[in-house]
């Protein structure tokens, strides 16, 4: 398990994505295989579904038995997904996996069928209110993992799931952000909506060259879905990528021609193809999403019963007891060889007999079907130049290889300049080169672009130069003695003795004994003769003095001061004064004897 954040006992949203990534990856192929066989056909109904209503000329007469349908294949892919998503959990916790009766199956498809449906009304428009999306989202998301009948009711998993859903709003927003399909989706509309009111106050854009289009597009897309899903952008982009890239190059080594190749580049702007591509999107980013939610539950429900604990030392133990099963195999094998006889005396051979067979060796590796393994000869070369030499050597190769290059590129681009600049004659029609200039408007969008960058990053730039060091003295905060987690390694020794002080002075002897302490943990640490460190305990301390051959008197009286804070602070001893001096005098005495 991964390190907790100390304040508030939670996996930043980073590691859990991380380690929901590492759970998928690590996943059984059953278990994967239970996801896809949910969520696959209704992804391919729905695709169908809106291909079918949105171009056949039959839509209304197959809207009632297609949504019939797709209401059906819905309801199959939460089950499946009730199924894969607790099954992770039981793996994730430690807990032996119920077995599918009819009864379960029933109770599973009862419990989605009552709360899942809601979540196409409730998420959508959630998500146009934006505040209330982030805590509905969870809750419709660990619906899957509480809802594979591990609960009796659907009101007993809805009350679990909510609280569940709550629990650290800060990594669920994250979470969401980086592995939600429905901001991805968002993304989308938003992107190439803004394409199509692009389109709307220039109509010449419709009769551009494909390539033209499809860069401005792709402009609009990283300025809005690469802010709104960074992940979702990435894997959205390599499945475009990859359905533009099949038929092509089918229709290149096959000379297959398939209707997306002969469509050319407006087989990319339709709904259909956007819709498949983030289809396939989100068959990627949700099984993610489901072991995100999943580990969420696991941790959620760890801070009030302690499973998260329980799992670590079964896996300690498992550890261990494989440990110790190998060094008991590595203790009999070796005991086996040493007891094993002594190995006969190797035979000596004739200096004749040697010769000959290297002879034979030589002849048989000559052989031209073995002349491929052998290595080549290689031709006698100079002496190599100096270490100094050869580096000036190969960083004026580097220089010129990178003016070679950059010379190149601004030829190109003066041009391509004057290509796109150069006058041609006025045509006789009265029409304007709408070509002409929409690529003027984009050079110049693309220049502006340029410049605000360039803006920003010498701004950024300048003032990270007049950012001057704080003293860390400002800087310094006093730590908590009340807290559990407080240690002696957070101040100096001298710092720790000015608080003891200011503690003692007013009243509060209980807390200045643990200062003083603290003092002279720190001290001891300075001078080396102890290693501070949080996972010891104060016997430690003592026996580390004990081995350091410190001397008796100093030993017993840190032993001395062990005992008094820890019948102090941990138990019901009062403090008294006398308790305070005797406890001041032995810390004199412990840091006095360097």
């Amino acid at each position: 398990m991964m390190n907790r954040q100390a304040n508030r006992g939670e996996l930043p949203a980073i590691e859990l994505v991380s380690e929901a990534v590492h759970l998928v990856r690590t996943a059984q192929a059953s278990s994967l295989a239970t996801y896809y066989i949910g969520t696959i056909p209704f992804v391919v109904g729905l695709l169908f579904f809106w291909s079918d209503m949105s171009r056949s000329a039959f839509a209304p007469e197959r809207c009632f038995t297609a949504s019939l349908c797709l209401a059906l294949l819905f309801i199959w892919m939460k089950c499946w997904q009730a199924a894969f998503a607790g099954g992770l959990l039981d793996r994730v916790s430690g807990r032996t996996a119920q077995p599918w009766t009819f009864r379960r199956v029933v109770q599973v498809a009862a419990i989605q069928l009552a709360l899942q449906p809601y979540a196409l009304i409730a998420l959508p428009i959630s998500l146009l209110i934006t505040i209330p999306f982030f805590p509905l989202y969870g809750f419709y998301q660990v619906l899957s993992p509480l809802g594979d009948g591990r609960y009796a009711t659907a009101r007993e998993t809805a009350r679990v799931s909510w609280r569940s859903a709550t629990y650290s709003p800060r990594q669920n927003a994250i979470v969401i952000w980086l592995l939600s399909p429905w901001i991805l989706a968002a993304a989308m509309v938003l992107a190439f909506g803004l394409s199509r009111l692009v389109i709307s106050f220039m109509p010449e854009l419709h009769y551009m060259h494909g390539l033209i289009w499809f860069i401005l597009a792709l402009l609009l897309m990283l300025k809005t879905a690469l802010v709104f899903s960074p992940l979702g952008c990435v894997v959205i982009g390599n499945v475009a990528l990859l359905l533009i890239m099949i038929p092509s190059l089918l229709r290149a080594m096959l000379g297959i021609e398939t209707s997306f190749t002969l469509s050319g580049w407006h087989a990319i702007f339709n709904t259909t193809f956007l819709f498949s591509v983030f289809s396939m999107a989100y068959l990627c980013l949700d099984p993610l999403a489901k072991a995100a939610y999943v580990l969420r539950c696991f941790y959620g429900e760890s801070v009030r019963s302690g499973a998260d604990l329980r799992v670590e030392l079964k896996e300690l133990v498992t550890r261990t007891g494989r440990t110790l099963a190998i060094m008991a195999v590595v203790m009999l094998t070796s005991g086996s060889t040493l007891a094993a006889p002594a190995p006969r005396e190797a035979h000596s051979v004739s200096p004749a007999a040697a010769q000959e067979l290297n002879h034979n060796i030589e002849q048989t590796l000559s052989h031209p079907r073995y002349s491929w393994r052998l290595p080549r000869e290689r031709a006698a070369v100079a002496a190599e130049p100096s270490l100094f030499r050869s580096f000036l050597e190969h960083m004026g190769h580097a220089l010129q290889k990178v003016v070679i290059s950059v010379a190149e590129k601004l030829d190109a681009l003066i041009e391509w300049l004057d290509k796109l600049f150069k006058k041609h004659p006025r045509p006789t029609t009265p029409k304007t080169d709408w070509q002409q200039t929409v690529q003027i408007l984009l050079f110049a969008l693309l220049a502006t672009t340029a410049s605000v960058m360039g803006i920003f990053l010498y701004r950024y730039l300048k003032r990270r130069g007049r950012i001057t060091p704080t003293p860390a003295s400002v800087l310094t905060r006093l730590p908590n003695l009340e807290d559990e987690g407080t240690t002696a390694e957070e101040l100096p020794s001298e710092e720790w003795t000015v608080l003891a002080a200011r503690l003692m002075a007013e009243g509060e002897l209980r807390l200045g004994l643990r200062a003083i302490f603290f003092a002279c943990l720190a001290r001891l640490g300075e001078q080396g003769r102890v290693a501070l460190a949080r996972h010891k305990s104060n016997r430690d301390y003592c026996r580390e003095l004990a081995r350091r051959a410190e001397s008796v008197p100093t030993t017993e009286a840190f032993k001395s001061n062990v005992r008094i804070i820890e019948a102090t602070w941990y138990g019901d001893h009062a403090v008294t004064e006398d308790t305070a001096t005797d406890f001041r005098a032995n810390h004199e005495q412990i840091v006095g004897h360097a």
